[in-house]
């Protein structure tokens, strides 16, 4: 059975293979040799036993593919490919009979889950979905999809027909293709005829960037809910097609590790229903039991919680299904081979078959249970449509904000397939203000923006907005913050009233409707006469104006930069009749772009309609009050040529978020410069050089010398992160280090936790790890102050919120600082008390004037994983605005 595939392998062949491969003399005991012979194993297909080397992603859907082509169990689907140009696929598995229904038992699930109107049908199934490889050099688990898919297609027994008769089984086999290809080719590069398990052997020594990342070094497993990467988005839509009951995301973790499976570690998010829990604990016992059998080492309930939503246990848990990391040991270092403590070997197949039995006993568990699994998916989501699963209802965004701003959220939440209508009440409440952390009086009014934690994706919502989610245990494997309004810089309130809201809304009814152009009016010397499409001699403007708030603008500027077009840009407020235009406003005038010529107008205002811009035209370069345009705080910006330090000494994570940001988001060019090609020399072809977060250990001193050159000279250098660790303390860099606390320890993530004063026993070898939590800060959400007169702050108001995940907390600098965290900055989120005491008074973020250039300091990573949308404008100001 088939559907959206290729033409299939070709039959001879396969029999070909058949006939002269052996069959691995070591496979489960379950016989798994097809009574169909033209259903081949994987061993017959690939040419080769599984668990001998790993598979390029082509064969393993051209497995997968093959399988569909020739069972009645399975089918194929393509759902989208990776920026390689890899595909990404699924399969389904069930029983012929249920195929010829799957569009039925679909619709009825999507109707369970509140996302299609109607009645379902009796005809409804338990759904799996099985996804495999998230992390490309995590590289054994699509081995053992391949091992799964042919037993469940080849036995013939009783038990695995009712499996399929009472199930629908997903399976992505290779979330992450280019990942993976780039790990495989490695070990298979780098691996002898025979598989070297000594630790010092090269097969086990990625090098940068590892294969875990995809093509721009993004980490697949923290992008669930984000969306930021194009196979996460792929995913996510084919995902809603489904809402499957149960998801398995198949890891591997370091070398030595037993096996993990769910239940998962506290904490757990407090939306998590006791239902969800509870079924956690019965797969697991179904694993146990099938690891006891075998004498295999396993552990359950430590290291991996439920919190962090956009992982792809917790985000499928926030969409009512029963998410579940299993970890087999392995990694990136295990290779095909690898000695262990115990002197043994773990191989590839060791880990594959690990990976297999978890899978076939996870299918054994939903069947078992199927229809208690759909009965209380079905409850969970009725719950969803009569009551919240936190302490607020209703989550308002404030109609009349910066429609850039509310369009990205509405996008989002069209992404995520939450509502939200607009309000259809005046009436004053009490609510949650994200912006000051207390509770306050405020009006809701019609044109504000209701999203309701009552509704289909409510468990959901809630797990999105619910203001400073709750930890059952400060030991947690990620980021503890990530509030919506906070994400977008929108002000944003928390109800405990059910609000039922008015029309629903769309990202569309935030767009402007004023058109790409419109007059300034007023002022000396400007005409308000309404300007055509076509721009005439005598009706040419001296100059259009762009305000200066949003990524939008953003887009708009580069693209202009690259159209050769140049601007200045205002230092001060000015008004032309009543219109104010704030510092930060983008000046374009007809002289200061003399390349241009006759297409001056016709790119400008095509441009604007393309990112959806109103530009304001004056026919003067007067202004009512304020500086006129050639008055020298109307500062002349150039396009810049901009560079980024890659590869060895980069985080090669911090990395992948500014080429990915440049290319997929920004749309400006910047040329990546591995640090160990570096040459001085080049610097002079660039204005702006990007230094991602990293160790730069390997970095020369002389390089660091030649780059202070070039800033004296004019060049403007951007650290991020660590790398502002780096320049601490080196000459010539004003960045410090806060001073210890007074307990005498380096703070902001980093000391003992042990004064002279203290007894040396206080804290026990068996709680050392939580005794360090006090200097830890796995992600909080942090108001910074801004002097929003600075060109790095232009575009903000007096405050923006920030995800800080910062490691070390840094003194002000004396001069150049523009953002600071205040000693009540901490929103949302935990941090430790040392931490959060080194961060109090810290910098956020600074820039040092040195000659004729500047050094741009930002400790927190303002790109962290893509997602948060109100610090990216600051980034693009240290790149178009660092000259000024």
């Amino acid at each position: 059975m088939k559907v959206n595939t290729h033409a299939p392998k070709a039959l001879l062949f396969i029999l070909l293979l058949m006939a002269f491969v052996p069959v691995h003399s070591n496979l489960i005991a379950q016989p798994l040799r097809s009574e169909t012979p033209a259903i081949p194993s994987p061993a017959e297909y690939l040419g080769y036993e599984l668990g001998d080397k790993f598979t390029l992603h082509y064969k393993v859907v051209g497995y997968f593919q093959t399988v569909a082509e020739l069972s009645d169990r399975v089918t194929f689907q393509t759902y989208g490919e990776t920026y390689e140009g890899r595909e990404l696929v699924y399969v389904i598995v069930t029983s012929p009979e249920n195929h010829r229904n799957i569009e039925e038992i679909r619709t009825n699930n999507l109707k369970l889950a509140g996302l299609l109107t109607g009645e379902p049908t009796s005809n409804q199934k338990a759904i799996s979905w099985l996804s495999y490889n998230v992390h490309g050099d995590e590289a054994s688990s699509s081995e053992a999809s391949m091992m799964t898919l042919y037993e469940l297609v080849s036995r013939t027994d009783d038990q695995v027909q009712e499996w399929l008769d009472r199930t629908v089984i997903i399976m992505d086999p290779m979330i992450n293709p280019d990942g993976r290809d780039r790990y495989t080719a490695f070990v298979t590069q780098q691996t002898g005829m025979k598989p070297n398990p000594n630790h010092d052997a090269q097969e086990h020594a990625q090098p940068w960037p590892r294969g875990r990342a995809n093509h721009y070094l993004f980490d697949l497993n923290r992008d669930w809910a984000w969306g930021m990467q194009q196979e996460t988005r792929y995913r996510i839509e084919a995902y809603h097609k489904w809402m499957p009951h149960v998801h398995v995301d198949y890891h591997e973790q370091g070398f030595d590790s037993p096996y993990y499976f769910a239940p998962a570690a506290e904490p757990y998010h407090k939306v998590i229903t006791p239902w969800q829990r509870e079924f956690q604990r019965t797969i697991g016992t179904y694993n146990m039991a099938a690891f006891d059998r075998k004498g295999w080492i396993y552990f359950t309930r430590e290291v991996f919680d439920l919190f962090y939503p956009s992982y792809g246990d917790t985000w499928p848990t926030y969409n009512g299904s029963i998410g579940m990391t299993y970890e087999q040991a392995g990694g990136g270092f295990a290779g095909l081979s690898v000695e262990l403590p115990q002197g043994n070997n773990l191989t590839l197949y060791d880990r594959l078959l690990h990976h297999h039995t978890t899978g076939m006993a996870t299918i054994h568990a939903v069947s078992d249970h199927a229809e208690r699994v759909i009965e209380e998916f079905t409850t969970h989501q009725k719950e969803s449509m009569t009551r919240s699963r936190g302490q607020y209802d209703t989550y308002i965004i404030k109609g009349g904000q910066h429609p850039d701003k509310l369009t990205a959220l509405a996008k989002f939440l069209e992404t995520q397939r939450i509502e939200f209508r607009e309000a259809g009440v005046n009436k004053v409440y009490n609510a949650y203000d994200y912006s000051s952390g207390r509770t306050v009086r405020m009006q809701v009014e019609s044109g504000d923006v209701l999203i309701s934690a009552i509704q289909p994706k409510g468990q959901l919502v809630t797990a999105f907005f619910d203001p400073r989610p709750e930890l059952s245990d400060s030991l947690t494997y990620d980021i503890t913050a990530w509030e919506m309004p906070y994400r977008y810089g929108l002000e944003g309130y928390a109800l405990k009233d059910r609000l039922v809201g008015g029309n629903l809304l769309t990202a569309q009814d935030f767009t402007t409707s004023e058109g790409p152009v419109v007059v300034a009016e007023g002022g000396p010397a400007v005409r308000s006469t309404p300007l055509g499409d076509e721009v005439s001699a005598q009706e040419r403007p001296y100059a259009y104006l762009l305000r200066w708030n949003s990524m939008e603008d953003a887009r708009f500027l580069g693209d202009w930069f690259e159209a050769g077009g140049q601007i200045q840009v205002a230092m001060n407020p000015f008004w032309i009749g009543e219109n104010e235009f704030r510092q930060g406003t983008i000046v374009i005038t007809r002289e200061g772009n003399p390349s241009m010529g006759e297409e001056f107008d016709t790119t400008l205002r095509e441009l604007a309609a393309q990112h959806g811009r109103t530009v304001f035209a004056t026919s003067s370069g007067a202004v009512t009050r304020g500086s006129d345009f050639g008055a020298r705080s109307h500062a002349f910006v150039k396009a810049p040529r901009i560079a980024v330090l890659s590869r060895e000494g980069t985080s090669s994570l911090s990395l992948g978020e500014i080429w990915h940001f440049m290319e997929e988001q920004l749309g400006y060019p910047a040329t990546l410069i591995p640090t160990e090609m570096f040459n001085p020399a080049s610097l002079q072809d660039y204005d702006v050089l990007v230094m991602p977060s990293g160790t730069y250990r390997q970095f020369r001193g002389s390089n660091l010398e030649a780059i202070q050159t070039w800033v004296r000279g004019g060049g403007r250098l951007v650290a991020m992160g660590d790398a502002v660790g780096y320049l601490a303390g080196k000459e010539g860099f004003a960045v410090k280090e806060k001073t210890a606390d007074e307990d005498g320890n380096s703070n902001g993530g980093s000391g003992s936790g042990n004064g002279d004063d203290k007894d040396p026993l206080e804290v026990r070898y068996e709680n050392r790890t939580r005794a360090w939590a006090v200097y830890n800060n796995p992600g909080s959400i942090y108001r910074a102050r801004l002097d929003n007169s600075h060109p790095l702050a232009f575009g903000y108001d007096n405050q923006t919120f920030m995800l800080n995940i910062a490691e070390t907390a840094y003194e002000p600098l004396e001069n150049g600082t523009v953002g600071m965290f205040d000693a009540d900055a901490h929103l949302s989120g935990h941090i430790g008390s040392k931490a959060k005491k080194a961060f109090s008074g810290s910098m956020a973020i600074g820039r040092q004037n040195m000659g004729a250039g500047s050094v741009t300091y930002m400790p927190v990573n303002l790109l962290f994983r893509g997602f948060w949308d109100d610090s990216k404008l600051m980034f693009v100001n240290s790149l178009f605005m660092g000259e000024l």
